[in-house]
């Protein structure tokens, strides 16, 4: 498994009202919600691309592949290519 993930895909701040006392608000906190990473997300499309092509394969054999496909894609976009 790649120890590169290639970070957040997509994150979003999120907005947490902590509490409400005759309609004001008592607090408001904010978190940044990561989301699947951008490995999960290389792995996705490649999948995706798989499925499409129409070849056989079992779930595990997929999954290994498409997460193979998605670590040489973090290890070419490292490389600057």
């Amino acid at each position: 498994m790649s120890t590169n993930d290639g970070g957040p895909f997509h994150p979003c701040e999120v907005e947490h009202i902590e509490g409400e006392v005759y309609g004001i608000q008592t607090g408001i906190s904010r978190s940044i919600h990561t989301g699947a990473s951008l490995r999960d997300h290389f792995a996705g499309l490649a999948m995706q691309g798989m499925i499409a092509c129409g070849e056989e394969y079992d779930n595990a054999e997929l999954g290994r592949f498409a997460y193979d496909v998605a670590d040489a894609m973090l290890r070419a976009r490292e490389a600057g290519q």
